[in-house]
């Protein structure tokens, strides 16, 4: 029985030896091709090697990532290496960027790469996408860019609804009126009794709101003008319903123009 523990804690060092020389290896490939300054490489390096870098060994990956010898190429790096490790393990990448301490040259580094993770599995999850943003807050201009992208790749899908009541559970202000616009102007090209619904139901009666609305017509009329035109025509006579037919009208005759 000592003799079969031997061998197999033998063959195990061995393995731990060959995998940490592996790694050592494809890193030093990387640093190697990144250096060449070859867009073939360089792209190699992003699309291959650091994703295998990252299967190998994703947190001594993160590391090699942050490290002296990698400064040069430091943010692709880190990218890459967090997207990779968000689609194998969402939890750990999620924790690994939560925790990042911004070095003083990217005060905004940390807020970054949580967003990379959420934008890593926006495909596969989009309600795990959502929770990564919940549970790691990010600052204001990173959070307008999320809301922004993920809105419009998940209106095709009807995958809005996590985003949708993310911002729904924020308290009332002109920053929520915002990104509600935001959802609103990408729903209107898919579901446009929602948006309409958020512009009346969830942001709040003023010039934001209007514009919202003005924006959901631009957007319908450029994609099915009479569905456009009944909205527009659906608006109480007055300033709004105007300023809507005007958009209405301009918007048809620059589509037509492209034709």
């Amino acid at each position: 029985m000592t003799q079969s523990r031997n061998i197999r804690a033998d063959a195990s060092s061995r393995n731990a030896r060959e995998s940490r020389t592996e790694f050592q290896a494809l890193k030093e490939n990387i640093l190697t091709l990144l250096s060449s300054g070859n867009p073939a490489d360089i792209n190699k390096v992003y699309n291959v090697l650091v994703p295998a870098l990252v299967k190998m060994d994703p947190k001594a990956a993160a590391g090699f990532s942050q490290s002296a010898e990698a400064a040069k190429w430091r943010s692709d790096l880190m990218m890459v290496v967090v997207q990779s490790w968000a689609k194998l393990n969402t939890d750990e990448a999620q924790e690994w960027a939560s925790n990042l301490t911004n070095p003083p040259d990217n005060p905004t580094e940390r807020y970054t790469m949580v967003s990379y993770v959420s934008f890593a599995v926006a495909d596969t999850d989009p309600a795990r996408a959502v929770q990564v943003l919940a549970q790691c807050p990010i600052n204001k201009d990173r959070f307008e860019i999320m809301v922004e992208n993920l809105a419009q790749q998940w209106a095709d899908g009807n995958n809005l609804q996590p985003l949708v009541d993310l911002i729904g559970k924020m308290p009332p202000s002109s920053d929520r009126d915002g990104y509600f616009a935001r959802i609103a102007n990408a729903m209107a090209r898919t579901d446009a009794e929602q948006a309409s619904e958020i512009v009346s139901d969830d942001i709040s009666p003023g010039l934001a709101q209007v514009d919202a609305a003005i924006a959901i017509v631009h957007q319908l009329a450029w994609n099915d003008k009479s569905l456009a035109r009944e909205w527009v025509d659906s608006f109480p006579a007055g300033e709004v319903h105007d300023r809507a037919l005007k958009e209405w009208t301009e918007t048809v005759a620059k589509r037509q123009g492209t034709n």
